[in-house]
């Protein structure tokens, strides 16, 4: 870290939240203004619930709602000028009393989406039927290890795995290149109808620049920032996106019979997606009859091959040879040459109320 942290409220140190500290809002707004300009889309919480700078406390846990709610309304008309997602809890079991105040406080200011991130000993279901929450992010933590079968259990809402193990933990070693491609892909037929979340560990660092590792190389990583953006795994979200927003598709579910026991998702409309982890053979279902088949290499999204589901076997269905880790789509007859280009993203509001399921 190049600045440390600083306090934004007032009484924080006392477990209060008081009056903004304009100093630093001037500094998020900058940063704010930055992703913006680049295209990004902030995800915003106001308070966090589980470990603080150098494994500290923090104030969410123990905050007082009527004042958790004033600062989250703070924040959301101060940043409601341009596209944002809102996080009411982080890190946490998603029930502290805060969290429901500051989701209706931000679903009161704002129609853009809110939701919860959980610690990863958490079921993503808090306040799942409220109004104000959106979508739920599990978290699997960072010990390098692929939990992709978490969220099969919650594919009927908007939900991601919103915290995979950042790559280059443990000193530069964990989660690092290939891991992420298998994560990206694995976590989205899992039922990540939010898609898939990266992160690098250079950018969540729990030390100075010149200071020792205080916490061991767990939680940090040997580049900073500069050298994140070259790390090998950061490609393999994009693949993702470009891939999937070119189905134009949108509904996703995880599907165990339409590509005979590969991970695979089925969009409403019947469009398929599954993943060959390893080389081998693909055997679409016979209702994917008539469609168009694409053949993607999972890391970079090169079309491989394009062909055509005819005569599916009743039982084996179509089969189709993949040289490699590959993403195979099937685009239904009634579709075929539709949708391309098309990106995914939150459905529309008709107002401030209704969770968002897809």
């Amino acid at each position: 870290a190049h600045g440390g942290f600083a306090r934004g409220v007032e009484g924080l140190a006392d477990g209060r939240l008081g009056w903004p500290i304009e100093k630093y809002f001037r500094h998020l707004d900058e940063q704010i203004a930055i992703l913006r300009g680049h295209g990004i889309v902030p995800f915003v919480t106001p308070l966090f619930y589980g470990f603080g700078w150098r494994g500290l406390d923090v104030i969410g846990p123990t905050a007082d709602p009527g004042e958790a709610a004033t600062f989250a309304r703070f924040l959301a008309e101060r940043y409601d000028d341009g596209p944002v997602v809102w996080l009411a809890g982080a890190d946490g079991t998603g029930h502290e009393p805060a969290v429901a105040a500051m989701g209706r406080a931000i679903r009161d200011t704002t129609s853009a989406p809110v939701g919860i991130h959980y610690n990863p000993w958490q079921r993503p279901t808090a306040h799942a039927d409220e109004p104000w929450c959106d979508f739920h992010l599990i978290q699997t933590g960072h010990a390098g290890e692929h939990r992709a079968e978490l969220l099969s259990a919650y594919g009927d809402r908007a939900l991601a795995n919103g915290e995979p193990t950042y790559e280059g933990m443990d000193g530069g070693k964990a989660g690092r290149g290939d891991w992420q491609r298998h994560e990206a892909w694995s976590n989205f037929c899992a039922g990540g109808t939010l898609s898939c979340f990266y992160g690098a560990a250079s950018l969540w660092q729990w030390k100075r620049d010149g200071e020792d590792d205080l916490w061991g190389p767990w939680c940090a990583a040997p580049e900073d920032w500069r050298g994140a953006m070259a790390f090998p795994g950061a490609a393999f979200p994009g693949v993702v996106a470009r891939i999937v927003d070119g189905l134009g598709a949108a509904e996703w579910t995880p599907s165990i019979d339409r590509a005979r026991g590969r991970r695979c998702a089925v969009a409403a409309d019947g469009t398929t997606l599954a993943y060959a982890e390893s080389p081998g053979v693909v055997h679409l279902a016979p209702e994917t009859e008539g469609g168009a088949v694409t053949v993607y290499d999972s890391a970079t999204g090169a079309v491989l091959q394009e062909t055509t589901v005819v005569a599916p076997d009743p039982h084996m269905g179509f089969a189709v040879a993949v040289d490699r880790p590959a993403v195979v789509t099937v685009t239904p007859p009634a579709r075929r040459g539709c949708g391309r280009g098309v990106r995914q993203r939150f459905p529309p509001r008709t107002g401030r109320s209704g969770p968002s399921r897809s």
